[in-house]
Formats: structure tokens, C-alpha cells, sequence
């Protein structure tokens, strides 16, 4: 259970590192471990396949709404807050 917890809380401040950043806004604020969010200038489409080309982070895509997003899951017991600051800045990188 606070295994659960920690990611479910990971998940929360990932979210809100999104949607305070300018660049990213979120889908809806996570109520688990997912985080769906896309990257607000990017070809989001291009920035998830350029993302898993380049093997440093593994995240999918979804449509909600009519439009792509990025989606992360939260999972690893080791995935610590700066894990997702590098997950950030590296898909700021590949926009």
C-alpha cells in the first residue's frame, strides 16, 4: 500500500510540475499513477515516436478528446521526482 501511495502522490506533483510549466498542459489532473498530458507547441504524435526511438524514457500515446496525448504510468518502486523533472526537460529537448 505505500508503494501505491508514493506513486499515485509521484503521479499528483508530476502533474502539477505539467501544468506549471508553460510548455505542457495536462488532460485532467491524475487520480492514479497515469499522467496524460501533451505538449502544447510540439507535433505531440512525433514527439512520443522520437521519445521511444531514442530509448531514454518509454511513454505511449492516446487520443482524448480528438486529440493526442502523451501518457506516462507511473510503476517503477525506484522512480524517484527527479526521474520526472529528466522526463520533462528531455521531451522539451526532442519538441
Amino acid at each position: 500500500g505505500e508503494v501505491v501511495d508514493r506513486l499515485f502522490e509521484l503521479a499528483r506533483m508530476f502533474g502539477e510540475k505539467l501544468a506549471a510549466s508553460g510548455d505542457f498542459e495536462l488532460a485532467l489532473p491524475p487520480e492514479g499513477n497515469i499522467v496524460c498530458f501533451r505538449h502544447t507547441t510540439a507535433d505531440n504524435r512525433a514527439l512520443r515516436r522520437r521519445a521511444v526511438e531514442d530509448g531514454r524514457f518509454y511513454i505511449v500515446g492516446t487520443e482524448l478528446d480528438g486529440r493526442y496525448h502523451l501518457r506516462t504510468t507511473i510503476m517503477n518502486p525506484l522512480t524517484e521526482a527527479l526521474d520526472l523533472d529528466d522526463l520533462i526537460e528531455h521531451l522539451r529537448c526532442l519538441a
